[in-house]
């Protein structure tokens, strides 16, 4: 992994707060709050090692050239760190979503009409934290949405 460093401005050491190592910069000290954190070989905040996308979308013609659409995809991604302090609480697990719609299309696509649900399984997906100073080693996570469901009505005029 390549350098990863970062600064910290805040009175106290911040050792505390993070596994990475910690040195006061030079002029700063405890009171004045300037930190040099150095990260070296941890994995880059919120970067999985592996993420990626598959979607497949299939049409079936209808009878009058009125045509479905169905459409699912899945987005996945590895294990990662939420923040860059690398404590063990602000790590996320792998995760897989799963996302489906149909498409209903009119002849010579006048409207449509569209379902879709996204996440299915409705998997709880972390991806942001922060640490909170007033509560000792508590990291307040970010979630993404849960399941959610709708429908579109699309027209040409």
């Amino acid at each position: 992994m390549g350098g990863f460093n970062y600064r910290n401005f805040r009175p106290g050491n911040p050792s505390a707060a993070t596994a990475c190592g910690v040195a006061a910069i030079p002029g700063g000290t405890s009171q004045t709050g300037f930190w040099s954190i150095n990260c070296d070989g941890f994995q880059l905040p919120r970067t999985p090692k592996w993420s990626g996308n598959v979607s497949y979308s299939h049409t079936f013609e209808l009878d009058g050239g009125a045509e479905i659409e169905f459409t699912p995809d899945m987005s996945f991604a590895t294990s990662r760190w939420l923040s860059a302090e690398f404590v063990e609480n602000a790590r996320a697990p792998g995760y897989a979503l799963f996302n489906a719609s149909l498409t209903y299309r009119a002849p010579d696509d006048r409207y449509s009409i569209q379902a879709f649900v996204r996440n299915i399984g409705n998997e709880a997906v972390y991806n942001g934290t922060q640490q909170y100073p007033f509560v000792a080693n508590y990291n307040g996570q970010d979630i993404a949405p849960p399941r959610t469901w709708g429908a579109r009505f699309r027209a040409r005029f």
